[in-house]
């Protein structure tokens, strides 16, 4: 099992290439962020730069940081992506999500819900049906270098009591994976950490080795 998903989080072009071509040397998973500039304070690198990731041994995913992501699903499908995100945030009611779950799933992908972390658990209630994989927030989205928000190993303790596989993104570190991975955590997404490092896959090797222990 991939525990570990390092992110490519990018406002420019040469960001994006430089992030991308690092890790798609040893990852064998990436995700892929993306803004809007509107769901939050930031915008990311448009979606037409990402390229063919079909001809990639590597599994992707697409974090949909959008305030529209019904709007993103078809080009996101298209580009190769099999896992893509999207957030309880912008879905106005049960039917909408419903929708969306099934138009990702329809194209050949799976769909994840994610949550903020100041967003009420409760929210996720009228989807715990529906939907078995949950993406947990561990910072507030848009910004990377912030640390991880407080409550983040609660609330993988208690949905993964409830039987759910849980990802957390966000704030993942060497000093912060060991309370995750004790909170019962299935997959960590890291960013600046490793993207940060002199080593980029030093560092992606030691958060995967603490799954280990």
């Amino acid at each position: 099992m991939i525990h570990v998903i390092p992110t490519v989080f990018a406002h420019t072009k040469e960001e994006f290439q430089k992030r991308f071509s690092s890790l798609i040397k040893f990852a064998p998973a990436i995700q892929i962020d993306f803004m809007d500039e509107e769901f939050v304070p930031a915008k990311s690198v448009p979606l037409s730069i990402v390229p063919d990731l079909k001809k990639f041994k590597v599994k992707f995913e697409a974090h949909l940081m959008v305030a529209h992501p019904e709007e993103w699903i078809e080009e996101v499908a298209k580009k190769g992506f099999s896992k893509i995100i999207v957030h309880i945030e912008t879905i106005k009611n049960t039917e909408r999500g419903l929708d969306l779950f099934h138009r990702i799933r329809t194209r050949g992908a799976q769909p994840m819900l994610a949550i903020n972390a100041e967003t009420s658990m409760e929210r996720l209630e009228p989807y715990l049906t529906c939907i078995q994989d949950l993406l947990v927030m561990g910072i507030h989205p848009g910004r990377e270098h912030q640390g991880l928000v407080p409550n983040t190993a609660r609330r993988v303790s208690m949905l993964k009591k409830r039987g759910f596989f849980v990802q957390v993104d966000g704030g993942v570190n060497d000093r912060t994976i060991g309370k995750l991975v004790s909170a019962g955590v299935d997959v960590v997404n890291v960013g600046s950490y490793i993207a940060d490092a002199k080593d980029h896959k030093k560092a992606y090797q030691m958060i995967v080795q603490a799954f280990k222990k």
